[in-house]
Order: structure tokens, then sequence, then C-alpha cells
């Protein structure tokens, strides 16, 4: 799985299947374990679980790959696109929102019915504790 490659395995219980399979309520099983990794990271597994000794056809396996590398692309590009609007709605050096988010988030707050307050400090030589 490390490697980022599809592993099937015919019984839960062999000697090396991976200890997560092993010792389930159901019994031995097969299993198919398909990484979802997102460049060179990973995001989880798949896996799907058959009769004991029976491994699905090439085409099944093929097809779970595919499965693989879609939820990958899918769940990374919703990561990033998280990420850069995080991005874009706060302030690098303090980590506070920026005008856009904070102005953004005070509409939400007031359509939603909610209650604000607000304290501004003028002071040039700062406002906390003396």
């Amino acid at each position: 799985m490390r490697r980022g490659h599809l592993v099937s395995l015919d019984d839960s219980e062999a000697l090396d299947a991976c200890p997560k399979l092993r010792n389930r309520p159901q019994g031995r099983f097969s299993a198919v374990c398909v990484p979802v990794t997102f460049m060179g990271r990973s995001l989880g597994v798949l896996h799907t679980t058959g009769a004991a000794g029976r491994v699905p056809a090439a085409e099944t396996l093929s097809g779970l790959s595919l499965l693989g590398a879609q939820a990958s692309n899918r769940i990374g590009t919703l990561r990033s696109f998280e990420l850069a609007r995080m991005q874009a709605g706060t302030d690098a050096l303090t980590g506070l929102p920026n005008r856009r988010a904070f102005e953004s988030a005070v509409r939400a707050r007031l359509r939603d019915g909610g209650r604000l307050a607000f304290a501004r400090c003028w002071s040039w030589t700062g406002c906390g504790p003396r």
C-alpha cells in the first residue's frame, strides 16, 4: 500500500495478509485494497471483500484501480481548493481572517439573525493589558 499499488489477497488470515483484515467477526474472506493517494501523499484505502479463496477477475481489479485513482484525484482536488480558499481569506502573518473574509462572516451572521459585538483598539502603543 505504501508504494501506491493495488493489493489483492485470497485469504484474510494468510501469513502475509494485512493485520487490519485479520480476526474479523465474519471469518475468513478475500480482499482487494486500493490505495487512495494524491501527489505522493497517502489519503486512505478503499477495500472490498469477497468469499475466501476467490480473487476478483483482472477486469474487476482494473476497475477498482480506476475507481481508486478517480477518488484520489477528486479528494486531492477538493483538499487543494479548500486550502486555497482558506489561504485567500486569511492573513499570512497573523492567521486572522482578512477584511473580505471578516465582512463575509459578518454578513452571514446578520443574515442568519445572529448577534454581534465589536471592540476596536485605537492606541498606537498596543491595546493589551499593561
